[in-house]
């Protein structure tokens, strides 16, 4: 008896806990994203300083600037897939409330 109580807690604690973790996950990766789009702007302006100082020819400069653009739209695309989620999960957690709060009227 004394193990399903200790099993029951577990699983409680484990339901209480998750949210928190996945919260922190989800912010973990938007601050891992938000370092990334830091670090691109950051090389796309130390590459126009060095094309615009003629450190760089214009083909190298042409590449490595599509190349970071490139890399930037991925996280764009991220962030807008991130977005819509986010709005399909409030959509349904709204219409279910809607759905429970009309039952219950």
């Amino acid at each position: 008896m004394t193990f399903w109580i200790v099993l029951m807690a577990a699983i409680t604690l484990f339901i209480m806990i998750f949210p928190f973790l996945r919260d922190s996950r989800r912010q973990e990766e938007l601050l891992d994203d938000q370092e990334e789009r830091d670090r691109l702007f950051s090389q796309l302006a130390d590459l126009e300083y060095d094309f615009y100082m003629d450190k760089i020819t214009r083909q190298d400069y042409e590449e490595m600037r599509q190349e970071i653009i490139r890399q930037l739209s991925r996280l764009h695309a991220k962030d807008k897939l991130r977005e819509e989620q986010l709005r399909l999960q409030l959509r349904a957690e709204v219409q279910a409330r809607l759905e429970k709060g009309m039952s219950h009227g």
